[in-house]
C-alpha cells in the first residue's frame, strides 16, 4: 500500500515521526507540498522537514530505482501570465536562503498552464496612498479610514466600468460580479468596521468573516439573554438587554422611565409596580415563555420563543439578514447538540453557553454571507482561488511581541533568558537571548515572506495591491537607497511590513517612475524583464491637506479676550477630595 500526504509542508517533528512509523522507513510514502505556502509556524508547523527533502532528494528523472526523489510541480493551472509574473518577480528579488530559508529560482518559478482569453486591463497594479501626517482641523488621518475609501472607491469603478473576467463555465468573458472579488489582509477585524462603512456608501455589499463567536451577534445576544431572565428574571443585565433588543424595542428613556417607578429593588421590581402598557405585554411574554420552560425541551423552547417572539422575522428583515438567520439557527443547532449529550434543563444550557462565551473554546462561528464583495484574512484565503483580489494593508507593521518575554524559547537551542542583576536592580540579554531573537525573527520574517506569496498568488485574473503610508515619500526614499534586483537580504530583513518588500525590487521598474518622482530619487539600477508589465499608481492627499491649510489660515483670528487675574488664581476647594480613591481593596485598607 502507499501512504499520501499533502500540505506537507505544514508538517510538524510528531506527524512526521509517525508518517515515517506507519510507513515502510519512508519509502512507500508519497508526500504533496509548497514550502512557500508554510504559513502555519504559530501552530507548530515546521517547514524545514519538507526543506530538508526537498534539498537532498535527487530529481526523479536522476534517481535510482527505489531511491527517494522529488518532482517539480511548477505549471500553475489557476492564475493569469501577468498575476504569476508578478509573483515571480517580486520573489526572485526578496526571497533567499538567507531570508526565506529557500532561493527562489528556476524551479521554484511559477509557469502558466491555464488558458485565459486576451485581456487587456490585466496587469498587475500598486497603488500606493501618500496620506498628509494631518488634515486641515489638526485631526491625524486614519489610514484605514484613507485605504477603505480607497478600495471601495476602485471596486465600485470595477462594477461601473463593466471590468471583465472569464466565466468559470462557459471559459468567456463576462462583467465582474461583486462576488468575484476578494480583500485579503494579514489581520481584517481591525479594519472590518471601515470597510463596512466605506463599501455601504457605495451601494456595495460585504461578506466579512467577522472571527466572531456566533454569542458576539446581536441576534444572538438578544435570545440568550431573554433565556436568561427566564431561568431567572432578576438578573438586572440580562433583562435590560432583553427589553433593549429588536424583539422587545425599549428605548433608554422607557427604561429610565420604569426605574423611576421603583428605585430601591432590582429592575424586575420596577417593571412589575410600572403600569405601563408596554412593561405589561413584556411580562405577559415574559409569563408565557417561563411556562413553557417547565415542560419543553431546550431545543423545543428556542423554537416555541423563534415563534412567538417572531425572531427570525424580525433579525432577517435587517441588514445582513440572512447572516442572521443563520446565527441563529445555528444558536438553535448548539441546544439540540446539547441535549445529545444527554443534558437536560435550561439551566444546565445557560452555564453551558456562559462556558464557551467566557472561556472561547468551542463556540460556534459568525456566518458568513455568500453574497457582495468578500473580505478575509490571507490564513483563510489559503488554498482559495479568486478571480480578483485587492491585496490591502500592506503597509500593517510586523509582530514583534513575541520577541519580549523575559524567556525565548527556540526548538532547536533552547532557552535564551534575560539577565536579571539584583544588586543594580537591572536586567539585560544574555549572548544566548541575542541568538536566539535574531533566529527567530529570520523564521519570524521568514514566515511573512510566505504570507505574501500565498496572498499575491491567489489572484486567477487581477492583482491589486494598495499601500498607504504617511509621509511617503521619505520612506520611499529610505526604500530607493537599499533598492535592487535582487535586492540585498540585509535590505529585506530591515522590511518593516509587507508592502517595502514589494517596493524593494518594484522601484527598480521602469513602470515605478511615479515612486520615484514622489521621492526625488532615480532608481539605483533600472531593470527590464520579459514579463507583463505593472500599473504603478500614487494618489495623494497633499492636494487637499494644502486647501485645508490654506482655508484655515484664511479665518479670522478672534480678538484677545483680557486676562482675568481671578480665575489664574482660583483653587478648586475639594481639592483634597480629589486624592481619595473611589474604591479600595480589604488589603489596601489594612496597609492604612
Amino acid at each position: 500500500r502507499e501512504i499520501m500526504v499533502d500540505e506537507y509542508q505544514d508538517a510538524n517533528e510528531v506527524q512526521n515521526c509517525i508518517f515515517e512509523a506507519v510507513s515502510r522507513d519512508g519509502t512507500n510514502l508519497f508526500t504533496v507540498g509548497d514550502v512557500k505556502q508554510s504559513i502555519y509556524r504559530f501552530r507548530l508547523a515546521d517547514p524545514t522537514i519538507f526543506l530538508d527533502h526537498y534539498n537532498t532528494y535527487p530529481n526523479a528523472a536522476d534517481a535510482a530505482e527505489g531511491e527517494r526523489a522529488k518532482l517539480i510541480l511548477s505549471r500553475n493551472f489557476r492564475s493569469r501570465a501577468e498575476v504569476l509574473d508578478a509573483a515571480n518577480f517580486v520573489f526572485a528579488n526578496i526571497l533567499s536562503e538567507e531570508m526565506g530559508e529557500l532561493d527562489y529560482g528556476a524551479d521554484e518559478m511559477l509557469y502558466a498552464g491555464a488558458a485565459y482569453p486576451e485581456h487587456e486591463n490585466a496587469a498587475a497594479e500598486f497603488h500606493l496612498l501618500d496620506l498628509p501626517r494631518h488634515t486641515g482641523d489638526g485631526e491625524a488621518l486614519r489610514a484605514s479610514d484613507a485605504e477603505a475609501d480607497f478600495v471601495a472607491e476602485y471596486i465600485r469603478g470595477l462594477l461601473d466600468g463593466g471590468f471583465a473576467v472569464t466565466d468559470g463555465e462557459t471559459h468567456e468573458l463576462r462583467a465582474v460580479r461583486e462576488e468575484d472579488i476578494v480583500i485579503l489582509m494579514r489581520s481584517p477585524r481591525a479594519r472590518l468596521a471601515a470597510c463596512r462603512r466605506a463599501m455601504a456608501a457605495r451601494g456595495l455589499r460585504l461578506s466579512a468573516e467577522s472571527g466572531e463567536d456566533v454569542f458576539a451577534s446581536v441576534e444572538v445576544a438578544s435570545v440568550f439573554a431573554l433565556l436568561q431572565i427566564l431561568d431567572n428574571p432578576r438578573q438586572d443585565v440580562p433583562l435590560i438587554a432583553a427589553l433593549r433588543s429588536p424583539l422587545f424595542g425599549f428605548t433608554a428613556d422607557d427604561l429610565a422611565l420604569l426605574r423611576a417607578t421603583d428605585r430601591a429593588g432590582d429592575f424586575y421590581d420596577a417593571l412589575t409596580a410600572s403600569e405601563d402598557e408596554g412593561a405589561k405585554r413584556f411580562l405577559a411574554t415574559l409569563r408565557g415563555l417561563r411556562d413553557a420552560a417547565q415542560t419543553m425541551s431546550v431545543g423545543r423552547l428556542i423554537a416555541h420563543i423563534y415563534d412567538t417572539c417572531n425572531v427570525l422575522g424580525i433579525f432577517g428583515a435587517m441588514s445582513d439578514g440572512a447572516t442572521r438567520r443563520e446565527n441563529l439557527l445555528a444558536f438553535a443547532a448548539l441546544a439540540e447538540k446539547f441535549e445529545e449529550s444527554g443534558y437536560r434543563g435550561l439551566f444546565a444550557f445557560v452555564r453551558h453557553v456562559c462556558e464557551l462565551r467566557d472561556g472561547g473554546y468551542g463556540a460556534p462561528k459568525a456566518a458568513q454571507s455568500a453574497d457582495g464583495v468578500r473580505i478575509m484574512s490571507i490564513h483563510s484565503s489559503k488554498g482559495l482561488e479568486f478571480p480578483v483580489v485587492i491585496l490591502a494593508d500592506l503597509a500593517k507593521d510586523f509582530n514583534n511581541m513575541d520577541f519580549t518575554a523575559s524567556v525565548l524559547v527556540h526548538p532547536k537551542y533552547g532557552l535564551g533568558p534575560e539577565r536579571v542583576d539584583t544588586a543594580r536592580r537591572i536586567r539585560y540579554p544574555t549572548a544566548a537571548r541575542r541568538a536566539i531573537e535574531r533566529t527567530l525573527r529570520r523564521e519570524t520574517k521568514a514566515e511573512e515572506l510566505r504570507l505574501l506569496y500565498v496572498a499575491m498568488t491567489r489572484a486567477k485574473e487581477k492583482l491589486v495591491m494598495v499601500h498607504s503610508q504617511s509621509g511617503a515619500a521619505k520612506r520611499v526614499g529610505d526604500l530607493l537607497a537599499v533598492a535592487s534586483c535582487p535586492a540585498l537580504p540585509e535590505a529585506v530583513d530591515e522590511g518593516k511590513c509587507l508592502g517595502d518588500w514589494v517596493l524593494l525590487p518594484l522601484l527598480c521598474r521602469p513602470e515605478a517612475a511615479p515612486l520615484r518622482e514622489l521621492a526625488g530619487f532615480d532608481a539605483p539600477q533600472m531593470v527590464t524583464t520579459d514579463d507583463a508589465p505593472w500599473k504603478v499608481y500614487v494618489h495623494g492627499a497633499t492636494a487637499a491637506a494644502e486647501d485645508a491649510e490654506a482655508e484655515t489660515a484664511h479665518e479670522t483670528v478672534a480678538p484677545e479676550l483680557p486676562i482675568d487675574a481671578a480665575a489664574l488664581t482660583w483653587r478648586y476647594p475639594h481639592a483634597a477630595a480629589t486624592e481619595l480613591s473611589a474604591k479600595l481593596t480589604a488589603t489596601q485598607l489594612k496597609g492604612r
